[in-house]
């Protein structure tokens, strides 16, 4: 089900897109307000609140795609919402400062 509604279903009824993308704007809007929310507190680094809702929907949905095409080892649930938190908290580059020549 989780394959067919990422992968498959888009594109299949006219009407049922209209009613997919809602759900993602819904979704993609109050993410954006969580994250402005957040840069206010202190607690989201700056930049567009947009742009980081797309990567946060689009990093979720990846993961859960490919939980289910290749069942990921057999990680669990809590195993892998814990790695998208710490992925959300921290990101994944640690570029080391590199000294003016």
């Amino acid at each position: 089900m989780t394959k067919i509604l990422l992968t498959d279903a888009p594109g299949l009824d006219a009407d049922f897109d209209r009613k997919l993308r809602a759900v993602y704007e819904e979704v993609l809007t109050l993410l954006a307000e969580s994250f402005a929310e957040g840069q206010t507190l202190g607690i989201v680094d700056a930049g567009d609140t947009r742009v980081f809702a797309y990567l946060t929907v689009g990093a979720i949905k990846e993961l859960l795609y490919q939980s289910v095409m290749h069942d990921l080892d057999g990680e669990s649930a809590d195993r892998l919402t814990s790695e998208v938190f710490s992925f959300l908290c921290r990101g994944c580059l640690r570029i080391p400062d590199i000294p003016p020549s």
